[in-house]
């Protein structure tokens, strides 16, 4: 990615940050209530909680706050709410602005329950408490990073509950893609208790619990956009 190309990308998220570009649009979370009361096929699950998962520092990304940058003049977080289309409720993980996501979305934010930005695994923990507190018993995640995510992924994950008694499950498509995970509210306190030890490796804690993995023939969907040159390549095609 050029320099002027990475000064352009920091502007636009700036722009979004401090302007609120979404403001007069047609919010995401209106999109996606319409998306599931437009279509009929689409089956609600319920006691199902979807999070997107924002709360990283995007090192990779400069910094930026993630979810909020823009690909394909969409913010990146809103292709995860989409995706989520069939759960229950969603809502947004996120340790920064979260004013914004709250604005952009109009959908809960919750931050990690603390400020050490201990990974996916303190967001997970997060929305496993917030979806134990509104009596919902699993919880679905998606990275705010992964605008290819396919409209299946929840109905797959979900299925895999009743051929398996795990209560963690990932999606694998030839590789184990742990961030896109299904796991049951049981394990708050299993979850609270690994995240207070030195090792906060999102497969440590899968491996110490057990997990079945679910597939799915794709090689696009859990493209991840990691780097400002990710983000400059999947732009480009």
């Amino acid at each position: 990615m050029t320099g002027q190309a990475i000064d352009q990308t920091i502007d636009q998220a700036t722009h979004l940050l401090n302007k609120h570009p979404f403001r007069n649009r047609p919010n995401t979370a209106t999109q996606y209530n319409e998306q599931r009361t437009m279509n009929p096929k689409k089956t609600i699950i319920d006691g199902l909680l979807g999070v997107v998962l924002c709360g990283g520092r995007a090192t990779r990304m400069q910094g930026l706050d993630k979810g909020l940058v823009l690909f394909k003049e969409r913010p990146l977080a809103s292709y995860g709410i989409h995706a989520l289309a069939n759960c229950q409720r969603v809502i947004v993980n996120a340790n920064r602005n979260m004013d914004v996501y709250k604005e952009t979305f109009n959908l809960p934010v919750i931050p990690d329950d603390n400020q050490a930005f201990d990974g996916p695994l303190a967001g997970l923990l997060a929305a496993m408490r917030f979806a134990h507190a509104q009596n919902l018993t699993w919880v679905i995640s998606v990275p705010c990073d992964s605008p290819f995510i396919s409209s299946d992924y929840v109905s797959t994950m979900w299925q895999a509950t009743a051929a398996h008694p795990q209560r963690i499950f990932i999606a694998n498509d030839g590789y184990n893609q742990p961030v896109f995970t299904l796991i049951s509210t049981d394990l708050i306190d299993e979850l609270a208790h690994f995240l207070t030890g030195d090792h906060k490796k999102i497969l440590k804690f899968y491996q110490a619990i057990g997990y079945q993995t679910v597939s799915f023939n794709t090689s696009t969907a859990f493209i991840n956009l990691n780097s400002l040159t990710d983000l400059d390549a999947q732009s480009a095609q």
